[in-house]
């Protein structure tokens, strides 16, 4: 999880002087962000989605230093999204 936490500070460093200001950035509290660079606590999607577009970074390179091993002998998976190019556009609506 060390490594994890380094990765993170290391993005958020490369844009921000303190983790303070990246906060204030997001609009979060100090004590909020710093659960999630102290490894005490995983962020939920949208606090992925908003770290990441704040960073200027893909969304799969944040997620991928919250993911978790996969697997019995710790292997972990990268995250990758496609999108099903064999649904037409408009078939993909939730409304029916």
């Amino acid at each position: 999880m060390a490594g994890k936490v380094l990765a993170l500070r290391g993005l958020i460093y490369g844009k921000f002087d303190t983790e303070t200001a990246f906060a204030q950035h997001l609009g979060w509290s100090r004590q909020r962000l710093n659960k999630l660079t102290s490894g005490k606590r995983k962020p939920d999607i949208d606090e992925v989605f908003e770290i990441a577009q704040l960073l200027g970074e893909d969304f799969e390179v944040v997620a991928q230093i919250f993911l978790e091993f996969w697997s019995p002998k710790g292997q972990q998976r990268s995250v990758h999204f496609e999108l099903d190019q064999s649904i037409p556009p408009d078939e993909c609506s939730d409304a029916d």
